[in-house]
Formats: structure tokens, C-alpha cells, sequence
């Protein structure tokens, strides 16, 4: 959790900081220690991109007015840094209107991008040379967006490949079908899905003994 402020006691003090957070995660910022002194509180967020002070609080009428900040998973877009303030208007307990005192603190919150992590279902296998084979990259985790899935093979499967009737598409998606018949049999080949989106690539490996 972030603190913003652990205390209002005292004079006014800038704070800054900057925690690293990953889109899947949900964002909380405390205000401990804020029932201090029999005073009265009351709190008014606000959550805008760093670089756009004049956009449009992101939070709804609920989350403004609350001790805690709590941002939900997926509010905030990954590889932006947001402004996050919290004013604090207070006073002693019984005092007049008037007597309402003010102060404010700041937290920058960078979202960090997720690494995706690209999985083939199934991992390694034996496989009869003349069945095909369907290779499953769909449970890529990549919670960030879109992104591209490439195949590659080894010398001799990739050469197997690119001269297979009719021809088949490395480039299709997630999923892979190699039809019977084209992987030579009798040796072990490895097969490579990378996922790209635009920030990260990583691929994962899985061999094929073709029996």
C-alpha cells in the first residue's frame, strides 16, 4: 500500500513517490493515522495522467470522497504514470466552518507494461510421423493487449515446412496444425512460438519426437 499522507500533523510537506505497478493488480492508496488530534476529515481524490493535468478525474463520485483510494484492476492503462492527489480538508472537532484548515499530497503512480508469458499446451511429445499435429499457444498470458504470434522450427522441420502442399502459415495465430507426413520422422524437432506487442517478445520451445 501507499502512504499519502501518514499524517497531517504539522506543517505542509510535499510528497512524492513512485511505486511500480502491473495492470492486473488493483491500486490502493492509504491515508492512515488521520483521526489524530479529535480532529474532523474530510477527503477529496483525484486520479489524472501525469502528462495531462487538464483530462478528466478518472475516479467515480464514490471513490473520490473515501479515506482509501482503492482503483480497480484494469483502470489504469499499462505504461502510463498517473497523478494521484489526495486534499484533506479538517478541523477540530466542534470548531466553526471557518476554522477548516487544507492540505494536499501527491503520489505518482507509474503502471508498469506485464511481461507476457507464452505457453504451449501439451509441452513436449511423441507424435506418429504420419498424424497431425496441432500445436496450442493459446494460453499466452498477455494481459496488456494484442500482440502477435510467430512460429519458427528447426533446420529440418522448418525445411519440411516451407516445402509442405499445400503451404502452411507460421505466422497464423496462437495455434499451429502441421499435417501428417511432413515432419521426418525419426528425430526429435523443435518447434518456437514468439509472442510480440510491440513492448515485449518471448517465446517458449516445445519438441516434437516424430516416431
Amino acid at each position: 500500500a501507499l502512504t499519502a499522507p501518514s499524517s497531517i500533523r504539522g506543517a505542509v510537506q510535499s510528497l512524492s513517490i513512485m511505486p511500480q505497478l502491473t495492470t492486473p493488480n488493483a491500486t490502493r492508496l492509504d491515508c492512515p493515522s488521520t483521526t489524530i488530534d479529535q480532529r474532523k476529515f474530510k477527503y477529496a481524490w483525484s486520479v489524472k495522467r501525469a502528462n495531462d493535468l487538464l483530462a478528466p478525474n478518472l475516479l467515480t463520485t464514490g471513490q473520490r470522497t473515501a479515506r482509501d483510494l482503492f482503483v480497480p484492476a484494469g483502470t489504469l492503462v499499462a505504461g502510463v504514470s498517473y497523478r494521484c492527489v489526495v486534499t484533506i480538508n479538517y478541523t477540530e472537532t466542534g470548531a466553526a466552518d471557518s476554522a477548516w484548515k487544507q492540505i494536499s499530497r501527491v503520489a505518482i503512480v507509474a503502471v508498469d507494461r506485464t511481461v507476457p508469458v507464452v505457453s504451449i499446451r501439451g509441452g513436449n511429445r511423441d507424435v506418429s510421423a504420419s498424424s497431425d499435429v496441432t500445436l496450442d499457444g493459446t494460453g499466452t498470458y498477455h494481459p496488456d493487449g494484442a500482440g502477435t504470434f510467430t512460429w519458427s522450427a528447426s533446420t529440418a522441420a522448418a525445411a519440411a515446412i516451407a516445402s509442405a502442399t499445400p503451404p502452411i502459415n507460421m505466422s497464423a495465430g496462437a495455434t499451429l496444425t502441421i499435417p501428417g507426413n511432413v515432419l521426418p520422422a525419426g528425430a526429435t524437432h523443435w518447434l518456437t512460438l514468439t509472442f510480440a506487442d510491440g513492448h515485449h517478445t518471448v517465446s517458449a520451445n516445445v519438441s516434437l519426437n516424430v516416431l
